[in-house]
């Protein structure tokens, strides 16, 4: 033991901190601020727009219940009014259709990839068109126009629409045992049967053949059952499709343990919806003519009269329908706002649990105690026992849509910026049920077995931070440290897998490191908080690797590159780490490639977590994005820094934004963009090929990330951008090095426009975002350039 003595004093006296290498308290200090997020009022804002929405949202629902029935209940028997009220009715029903129809076509006829549906599908079209145009036109014309029926009566039977969805979900739920309690199956089982006891007894209580006005609810239920409305999205395949692209025939088994590929299975629900709503346009005027004519003797001639005392301003009737037309459509669009904005529970199940109960106690109000002149033109005549009806009918109807529905909205929904395609069965609305076509429009976990949870996406996915680095100086390195420290502090939240790995071209020669990898490996304890020693060292056939394992258990790798092995300059390294990541870091991880992306940063940089996540979130929403890039402020001092300020602020607002809108974007800028590993596997065998010819040199190395996003968007994929995230780099402050930079952007970018024009046809046949308005844009860009 006394020998060994010696020895430890030694390595005590080596491993002994000096006071000298502490870092100052005040840049702890600074750095605590810098990594706190900065919230201020944003918290307040958020709740102030979640309120708004929801108040918003519940009284276009209102409106829309009390204005179909008030325009239904305003006719006095003479001929005029009665072909006006058969118009008005016919357009609430007819112009949501035609505002789906014209959506629908507008975004799918001529897209590649909106399939048709197959012909079981076409069939299920038509059989739910149907009975959806007879359901709804005899409730409309015959029971909400009835007298016998108040208003609050037909408020409360509304909720009854969702009676066959509960007794599906009774059954669907007997299939998934491992997902429904016994309670659960017990409470939907009774929700099912006091819906249906409750539309038995206000049928029972009706009077002769009136109360058969109200079975019509029963063929809109089926119509707008979710099975039903799935059945109707299934694509035909086409003759290029193959399996690695994602069939939909794929063994369900499989897809269910894998989020990644269920975003990327192909849905005909715009194409489909295109037709159902084509049929529900021709259908509509004839059916609901055909009834009116039959229960109340409507003819030509009325319609004629009608036309005429349409806008007459004699009552406020047509006020009324101008109300639903309008908070009709404007409560759909809210709905899909609150549930893509992630504020579901608040601004959309909320109002859609009050609807009802608010609508009712309007309506009942008017009808029993207050005056109604200002709801409905003529006093309704409700009896005490139509109001026990009413009361004891809506309670136990609405309290069984409660559980058996409304619950499904109520569960947490994190799924931020989704499409309309994940979050609603079709793109459509109604103006007589606005309430119950959004709850059972909106898909859920019951109602859909492919149902993605984002938090399970994220667990699965795999993201590779992959920097390029040559001759930096300390400060632009020490800026790209502190941002790969701040997202290994967040990763912990994110539950995402993350790596670093830093491609150090020309950093070692003959295992000999250059000054500029000393001054990288100086900062890491600096910036990372690890030790450097602490590192595993590897010899590989292109150099060298180091290896770090961070506090936030983030690896961090830095790889050194050895000209004499493999090819210097940037393209390369690009090459490397795509290649590197594809063909090894998949497979050694066991991750898929649906769920592996690739975040290139220049060495210099300076990000957060929350802009990384933007743009996952991008590229996670839709599965055609191949590159997502955000907006890049410079940094630096000067005019000629201060000109490029504004240089980098026009290129961002008004060219990325219009070629986002317009068509896709073209250049993600390798300073900080993600990829999708999937696109970059379609496009790497070109993309490393060597520049053989003069114009090659000018596309291919001297702007490789305009290349690349070129040969993304001739292969089909679209790119995006998100000016949600937000990255800083250093910028030329001299005339010199502006000079070079722009020497190189300039002529490449003209060189992959003019490639791009010139293959416009390809490009156009293989990409639904490229157009031929968008390349003749581009191609006035390239003239007004010239000129």
């Amino acid at each position: 033991m006394q020998a060994q003595r010696p020895n430890a004093k030694k390595q005590a006296i080596n491993e002994t901190h000096l006071t000298v290498e502490d870092e100052p308290k005040v840049e702890k200090l600074k750095r605590h601020h810098e990594q706190q997020p900065k919230l201020g009022f944003l918290p307040y804002v958020k709740c102030a727009v979640a309120g708004f929405l929801s108040l918003l949202l519940l009284g276009c629902g209102v409106f829309s219940k009390l204005s179909v029935i008030a325009v239904a209940k305003c006719d006095d028997g003479s001929s005029a009014k009665k072909g006006r009220r058969y118009i008005m009715l016919v357009l609430i029903l007819m112009v949501p259709q035609f505002t789906s129809f014209v959506t629908a076509a507008w975004g799918s006829i001529r897209k590649k990839n909106c399939p048709w549906p197959t012909n079981k599908a076409i069939f299920f079209c038509v059989l739910s068109s149907i009975l959806e145009v007879i359901g709804l036109s005899f409730f409309t014309m015959v029971a909400l126009t009835y007298e016998r029926y108040s208003a609050s009566e037909l408020i409360a039977v509304m909720t009854c629409v969702s009676m066959v969805s509960i007794l599906w979900q009774i059954l669907k739920s007997n299939q998934k045992d491992e997902r429904n309690t016994a309670t659960r199956k017990f409470l939907s089982f009774v929700c099912g049967f006091l819906q249906l006891v409750g539309f038995v007894v206000v049928i029972a209580v009706t009077d002769g053949n009136d109360r058969y006005s109200l079975i019509p609810l029963i063929l809109i239920s089926i119509a707008w059952l979710p099975k039903m409305r799935k059945l109707q999205s299934k694509p035909r395949p086409t003759p290029t499709e193959t399996e690695d692209e994602g069939d939909i025939e794929q063994d369900e088994d499989e897809l269910l343990t894998h989020p990644g590929q269920l975003l990327r299975l192909k849905t005909a629900r715009k194409k489909a919806t295109v037709i159902c709503e084509g049929l529900k346009l021709f259908l509509t005027p004839l059916v609901s003519y055909f009834i009116s004519w039959k229960f109340h003797d409507v003819q030509f001639s009325d319609l004629g009269n009608g036309f005429e005392y349409l806008g007459s301003n004699h009552d406020t009737v047509f006020g009324y329908f101008l109300v639903n037309i309008f908070v009709s459509f404007v409560g759909y669009g809210i709905g899909f706002v609150a549930c893509s904005m992630a504020i579901q529970k608040i601004s959309f199940a909320l109002p859609i649990t009050l609807m009802t109960p608010v609508s009712f106690l309007i309506a009942l109000g008017c009808e029993k105690w207050w005056a109604s002149d200002w709801l409905f033109s003529q006093k309704p005549q409700i009896s005490d026992t139509q109001l026990i009806v009413a009361i004891s009918v809506g309670v136990v109807a609405f309290l069984a849509q409660s559980w058996s529905t409304t619950y499904y909205i109520w569960r947490s929904q994190d799924f931020i910026m989704a499409k309309e395609s994940q979050l609603f069965w079709v793109p459509s609305y109604n103006g007589v049920m606005l309430e119950q076509n959004l709850l059972l429009n909106r898909k859920n976990e019951m109602t859909d077995e492919y149902f993605v949870n984002q938090n399970k996406l994220a667990k699965d996915s795999c993201i590779f931070i992959c920097t390029t680095m040559y001759h930096e100086a300390d400060y632009e390195m020490e800026q790209l440290l502190h941002s790969i420290r701040r997202v290994d502090i967040a990763r912990q939240e994110s539950m995402r897998r993350i790596e670093s790995h830093v491609w150090f071209d020309g950093a070692v020669k003959r295992n000999v490191l250059n000054s500029y990898v000393l001054q990288l490996i100086s900062l890491v304890n600096k910036t990372l908080n690890v030790k450097v020693n602490a590192c595993t060292k590897l010899e590989t056939p292109y150099g060298m690797e180091l290896r770090w394992r961070l506090p936030g258990g983030m690896h961090f790798h830095i790889h050194l590159k050895d000209n004499q092995k493999v090819k210097n300059k940037k393209r390369w390294s690009q090459v490397m780490y795509m290649s590197y990541v594809l063909d090894f870091k998949i497979k050694q991880m066991g991750v898929l490639e649906e769920d592996t992306y690739i975040l290139t940063t220049d060495a210099d940089v300076r990000f957060d977590a929350d802009s990384v996540e933007a743009l996952l979130d991008r590229l996670i929403r839709d599965p055609n994005v191949g590159a997502v890039c955000g907006r890049t402020h410079p940094l630096g001092h000067g005019p000629l820094v201060w000109y490029q300020m504004f240089d980098y602020a026009i290129g961002h607002w008004f060219q990325k934004v219009a070629n986002h809108v317009l068509g896709s974007v073209l250049c993600c800028p390798g300073c900080f963009s993600v990829y999708r590993a999937k696109a970059l596997r379609d496009v790497l065998g070109l993309y490393s090929t060597t520049a053989d010819h003069a114009v090659d040199f000018l596309t291919k190395d001297m702007g490789e990330d305009r290349w690349l996003c070129t040969l993304m968007v001739q292969a089909g994929w679209r790119l995006e951008y998100c000016a949600a995230a937000e990255n800083f780099t250093y910028c030329p402050d001299n005339f010199d090095e502006f000079y070079k930079q722009r020497r190189r952007w300039i002529p490449s970018t003209l060189a992959n426009l003019a490639l791009l024009i010139s293959e416009s046809d390809m490009t156009c046949k293989n990409n639904d975002a490229m157009s031929f308005m968008f390349i003749l844009y581009q191609a006035s860009n390239v003239f007004s350039t010239l000129i």
